[in-house]
């Protein structure tokens, strides 16, 4: 199959020579889902090089005193799970299988 690309006409009447750059880009831009794909890529490239300069943290740093401490309490804004109101809960894959709060089998 050929794809016939009409030549856009000079000012002084006759066709111009599409380059074959120039012919690769139409044809890539006619196809919507190839697009999406380029940008999408572009922004998850974008966001690896400019992550690092927007949170400055070093992702492999360890803090040696905090080694076998006890967690510390959320002390966040972000809200905590909500808590189970039930007596007993059951298991989704075996319904048979209920159990108290206590989580004794």
């Amino acid at each position: 199959m050929t794809d016939t690309v009409a030549a856009p006409v000079s000012s002084s009447g006759a066709p111009q020579e599409l380059s074959p750059r120039r012919l690769a880009l139409r044809r890539f831009l006619r196809h919507r889902l190839a697009v999406v794909g380029a940008v999408v890529l572009l922004v998850v490239v974008l966001a690896a090089v400019v992550g690092p300069l927007l949170l400055p943290f070093d992702p492999n740093a360890v803090d040696p005193s905090a080694i076998r401490q006890p967690r510390t309490p959320n002390t966040s804004s972000a809200p905590t799970p909500p808590v189970a109101t039930c007596s007993r809960v059951c298991s989704p894959v075996g319904g048979s299988r209920c159990w108290s709060d206590s989580r004794s089998p």
